[in-house]
C-alpha cells in the first residue's frame, strides 16, 4: 500500500487520534482516543488505550497498552523470540507463517510472540527493550536503555540490562490508594478539574476522596 493512501486510511480509521506519517499499523491494531502516533512507528497485532503516546522510531508488536502511557523513542516492545533449545534458531523450521521466502515447517511449533501487557500511566525510557510475555504494572518507569526480560510491579522503577527494581515512586499507601481510585478511568473533564491536584498526589487523593 502506497504511504499516501495509508497515511488517509490511518486517518480515517483513528480519526480521535493523532498518527504521523511514515508509521505503520496493522489493521488489527486498536487506537482509542486521543493517542499520539509520532513517525516512523510500527505498530502490529496491538491496542492503545486512550491519552497513551509513542514516540517515533518505536516498534510494538503483539501489547495491550493502558491509558496515559508514554513511550519513548526507539522502543522495542514485545519482538517475537527465537527458541534457543532447538536445532536452529531459524523460524523456517519451527514456523511456516513467517514471512521468509522458503519454510521447512508444516506446523507452527513455537509461539515466536507473546502477549505482552502494560497498565495505566508507565513511562518507557528510550531505547528500551521489554520482551515479549511481560507485564509492567500500572505507575512504572522503565529508564532508557533498559533490557526488561521480567514482570514489574506497580509505581517500581526499574532500570539496567537486566532492568531491576530501583525503588518506588510512592510510598505503599500511596500506591495502594492510586490503584484504588483508578483516575485513568476519569472523564476528560474531571481529570481537567483536578489537574491542580497531579503534583501531589496526597492532595490529589484526598481531594478525590471527598
Amino acid at each position: 500500500m502506497k504511504r499516501w493512501v495509508r497515511h488517509l486510511l490511518y486517518k480515517w480509521k483513528f480519526k480521535s487520534s493523532k498518527v504521523h506519517a511514515y508509521s505503520s499499523i496493522s489493521l488489527d491494531t486498536i487506537i482509542a482516543e486521543s493517542c499520539v502516533i509520532f513517525p516512523d512507528v510500527v505498530l502490529s497485532h496491538s491496542e492503545l488505550d486512550r491519552h497513551t503516546y509513542v514516540q517515533r522510531d518505536t516498534t510494538i508488536v503483539n501489547t495491550r497498552i493502558g491509558s496515559f502511557c508514554s513511550i519513548g523513542s526507539n522502543v522495542k516492545i514485545g519482538l517475537p523470540d527465537h527458541p534457543l533449545g532447538y536445532v536452529s534458531t531459524h523460524p523456517a523450521f519451527y514456523d511456516p507463517t513467517q514471512p521468509i521466502l522458503k519454510s521447512f515447517a508444516t506446523d507452527v511449533l513455537h509461539q515466536a510472540s507473546k502477549k505482552t501487557m502494560l497498565g495505566h500511566d508507565v513511562w518507557v525510557g528510550d531505547g528500551a527493550f521489554v520482551r515479549s510475555g511481560v507485564t509492567i504494572g500500572t505507575g512504572a518507569v522503565v529508564a532508557a536503555g533498559s533490557v526488561v526480560v521480567k514482570d514489574i510491579q506497580p509505581y517500581s522503577i526499574v532500570g539496567g540490562n537486566p532492568a531491576k527494581h530501583i525503588k518506588y515512586r510512592f510510598e505503599s499507601d500511596v500506591v495502594d490508594a492510586l490503584l484504588k481510585l483508578q483516575w485513568w478511568t476519569f472523564r476528560d473533564e474531571e481529570l481537567r478539574q483536578l489537574s491542580q491536584s497531579f503534583v501531589d498526589p496526597q492532595s490529589f487523593i484526598s481531594r478525590v476522596k471527598n
